[in-house]
C-alpha cells in the first residue's frame, strides 16, 4: 500500500520533518501532561459517549453538544461518511487532501475531479464558483461535494459568502456539502470562513490533530445540525473508539486559551520569514497563497530541481512532494512552518542544495 502523505519518519532517516502541518509549538504542556496521566487511567474503559469532552468543546465552539460527534482523527470520520452516505457521484476540487478521493471511490462513488487553475493560484475566483456550481447542477440529490478550507496543499481560503452560495445550490437538491476546517484555527480571523452552523446538508470536519500538535492521539470531530446523520455515523463505530489519553487531552487543551493565539503570531511571523527568504535567494519559481495564514506553504521548483525531496533527505530533512496531488506534478511541493531556528536550518540547507 503506498502512504501518499507527509510524516513518513518511520521509513526515512529523518532529523527534521517539515512535511507535515502541525503546529511547530507543539502540543499545549497541560494537554501532553494530561495524555501522560491518561495512560494511567487506561486499565478502565474510555467514556463512550466522551461527555468531558464534548461538553468542553461545545464550550468553546459555543454550539450545542447534540451536534457533535468525535472519530478517530478527521480521516476517520470522511471514511464513515461515505459508509453512511453511500453517494453515487462526488464532487472533490483538484488539488485537494487525498482522502476524499479515496474514501468516495472505496464505497463505490464516481468521483467527479473540479480541476481549480493554476493561473488562479488555485484560488476559487467568481468564475471558479460558477464552474463549480455549474458542476453541483450536474449532481442528484444524495451525492456529496467536498470543500477542504484553507485547501490543502496550497492554503487558499473561500470567504463565508461563497461558501454559502455553494451550500445553497447544494441544499436546493439535498446535496450533502462536506467542509474540512481542520487548518481554519491558525487564521486570526477563522470566524469570517467558518460555516459552522449553517444547515440541514452540511457537515464540517475538524481536528485536534494540527492546530493542537497530537495527530499520535488520534482525535477529530465532525458539526453537523442533522442529528439523524449524526447517529447514523455513530452507529459504524465502536462504544470505545476515542481512546483515555485522546479524551482528556482534548479538555486539557481547550483550556489552554492562550495557546492558539500564540500559535497564530508564531505562524504568521515564520511564514513571512520563510516566503521572504525562499524569494531572496530565487529558491522556487512560484510560491502559492503567500497572504494566507495556513501553517504550510506551496511551491513550484524548476524542472532541474525535481529531486529536491530526495536532497533534502540526504540532509535528513524531510519535506513533502506534492506529485501525487491531482493537477500537480514533480515540481510541487510543501513545506510546514516550524519555530525560526528549525526554518533558518532548511534555509541554510536549501541554499546550499
Amino acid at each position: 500500500m503506498n502512504y501518499n502523505h507527509g510524516g513518513d519518519i518511520y521509513g526515512n532517516k529523518v532529523n527534521l520533518d517539515f512535511s507535515v502541518n502541525i503546529n511547530p509549538l507543539g502540543m499545549p504542556e497541560a494537554a501532553k501532561e494530561a495524555a501522560k496521566r491518561g495512560v494511567d487511567l487506561c486499565t478502565g474503559y474510555p467514556d463512550w459517549e466522551q461527555r468531558e469532552l464534548r461538553s468542553s468543546l461545545a464550550q468553546y465552539l459555543d454550539v450545542p453538544e447534540t451536534n457533535l460527534l468525535f472519530g478517530n482523527g478527521a480521516a476517520d470520520i470522511i471514511y464513515r461518511l461515505m459508509q453512511v452516505l453511500k453517494p453515487k457521484k462526488v464532487l472533490v476540487p483538484a488539488p485537494s487532501f487525498s482522502e476524499y478521493r479515496k474514501a468516495a471511490a472505496l464505497y463505490g462513488a464516481d468521483v467527479e475531479e473540479f480541476f481549480l487553475r493554476e493561473e488562479d493560484s488555485f484560488f476559487f475566483t467568481h468564475e471558479t464558483e460558477a464552474g463549480f456550481i455549474g458542476s453541483i447542477e450536474e449532481l442528484s440529490e444524495g451525492d456529496v461535494v467536498f470543500i477542504c478550507n484553507p485547501n490543502n496543499p496550497d492554503g487558499a481560503v473561500i470567504n463565508r459568502d461563497m461558501l454559502l452560495r455553494i451550500y445553497d445550490n447544494c441544499e436546493k437538491k439535498k446535496i450533502w456539502l462536506i467542509v474540512d476546517e481542520c487548518f481554519l484555527p491558525f487564521f486570526s480571523n477563522e470566524k469570517q470562513y467558518s460555516m459552522i452552523g449553517t444547515g440541514n446538508h452540511l457537515i464540517i470536519l475538524r481536528a485536534f490533530t494540527k492546530i493542537f500538535g497530537m495527530p499520535g492521539l488520534r482525535l477529530g470531530y465532525m458539526f453537523t445540525e442533522n442529528h439523524d446523520l449524526l447517529q447514523a455515523v455513530r452507529n459504524t463505530m465502536t462504544p470505545w473508539d476515542i481512546n483515555v489519553p485522546a479524551q482528556i487531552a482534548g479538555v486539557a487543551a481547550l483550556k489552554d486559551h492562550g495557546f492558539i493565539e500564540k500559535t497564530r503570531i508564531t505562524v504568521s511571523r515564520e511564514r513571512k520569514y520563510l516566503i521572504s527568504e525562499i524569494r531572496k535567494y530565487g529558491l522556487a519559481e512560484k510560491i502559492y497563497s503567500p497572504e494566507s495564514e495556513a501553517n504550510f506553504i506551496l511551491f513550484r521548483v524548476a524542472e532541474e530541481s525535481t529531486d529536491l525531496k530526495e536532497r533534502f533527505l540526504r540532509k535528513g530533512i524531510l519535506i513533502r512532494s506534492c506529485r501525487d496531488y491531482a493537477g500537480l506534478d514533480e515540481r510541487y511541493f510543501r513545506i510546514c512552518v516550524r519555530t525560526h531556528e528549525e526554518n533558518l536550518r532548511l534555509i541554510n540547507e536549501w541554499k546550499s542544495l
